[in-house]
């Protein structure tokens, strides 16, 4: 199978099927320890669909911890 690269959130959400890719996709992975799954879902997105992810990331109301959100940067920075 092909790797999924260069795709916007809305070809996303089309594909697994859900509303929000960022919260129900990449911060689910996260929230149930698969760290690298979260990193392979970003690195399917364009830039520009990075760029907003990262936004969402921050926005995000159940991440309100520094640590946690600094550990989801690194990850999705350097892995």
């Amino acid at each position: 199978m092909a790797k999924r690269r260069g795709k916007t959130l809305s070809q996303q959400c089309w594909y697994y099927n859900c509303e929000n890719f960022v919260d129900d996709v990449m911060l689910y992975h996260y929230n149930c320890g698969n760290k690298k799954g979260m990193v392979e879902d970003y690195k399917e997105l364009n830039k520009e669909a990075r760029q907003i992810a990262v936004q969402q990331i921050f926005e995000s109301s159940y991440l309100n911890e520094p640590s946690v959100l600094q550990d989801i940067i690194m990850r999705l920075m350097f892995d």
